[in-house]
Parts: C-alpha cells; sequence; structure tokens
C-alpha cells in the first residue's frame, strides 16, 4: 500500500511538471505572436498617438515624428497657435523694412534662424499681429 501511494506521488508530481510547461509554452507563443504582429505593422497605427502606444520611436524634432519598422512616419499635430507669452518669448521679431514698409520675421525660431539685415525698424509685437516660430506673420487683420 505504501508503493502504490509512492507511484500515485510520482505520477502527480510529472503531470504537474507537464501541464506547468504546457502552460510556460503556451505564454511564449501568445507573447511571440503580439510581439510578430507588432513587428509585422498588423498593429492599427493611424496616427502619431497610436504609433507611441504602439511603443515606436520619436525623433525628437519640431513637429515629433514616429517612426514604424515598415517606414510610416506619423507627425504630431503641432498647435500653431501661440500663446502670447510664447510669442513674446521665442526670439523670433518682426522688423519693417523702411523703404517699403514691408514686414518680416528675423531671428531664431524652432527650425532655424533668420539674421536681419541692417538699417531695419523694430516693429512692437501685439496679439493681432505677431511673429511664430515659423517665421511666419501671425495677423487678424
Amino acid at each position: 500500500m505504501f508503493e502504490n501511494e509512492k507511484h500515485e506521488g510520482e505520477t502527480m508530481k510529472k503531470l504537474i511538471a507537464l501541464v506547468t510547461m504546457l502552460l510556460a509554452i503556451l505564454a511564449m507563443g501568445c507573447t511571440r505572436n503580439v510581439s510578430d504582429q507588432k513587428d509585422q505593422g498588423q498593429i492599427a497605427i493611424s496616427s502619431f498617438e497610436d504609433c507611441v502606444g504602439a511603443g515606436y520611436p520619436v525623433m525628437e524634432i519640431y513637429p515629433a515624428q514616429c517612426k514604424t519598422p515598415d517606414g510610416k512616419i506619423f507627425i504630431q499635430e503641432a498647435d500653431t497657435q501661440l500663446t502670447e507669452r510664447e510669442w513674446k518669448t521665442d526670439d523670433v521679431a518682426l522688423k519693417r523694412i523702411p523703404e517699403s514698409g514691408e514686414l518680416a520675421c528675423f531671428g531664431c525660431g524652432a527650425t532655424m534662424c533668420v539674421d536681419p539685415i541692417s538699417g531695419l525698424e523694430e516693429v512692437e509685437e501685439t496679439p493681432e499681429q505677431h511673429c511664430d516660430q515659423d517665421f511666419k506673420i501671425v495677423s487678424s487683420e
């Protein structure tokens, strides 16, 4: 009787080990399947936010861009309306060309620097008329 219980105990240990191994193999297969889908771009990516959420790399440029392994690039939508604090401190200044009266933006913006020519007149920027980071004149007139 002792021997029969010993045999049943060993059988139960083997059964538990087998079930554990099968569960581990199954878990690895599920993990790999999700990883393969991500690598193959099968997870639906249709926006910058989806791309970032899927864990793909974000290029630290302005505006930020996220690239999927298949080469698709998603660009973060930038808020083009700067707050008053932002346009007053963005290092892009509004200037007037005295001869023609034309306005232009000079300084260092988000992506480049534009040096002014000599003889330009400084123009006070207002919420109604100021330069944005891309050297465009924002005018509500």
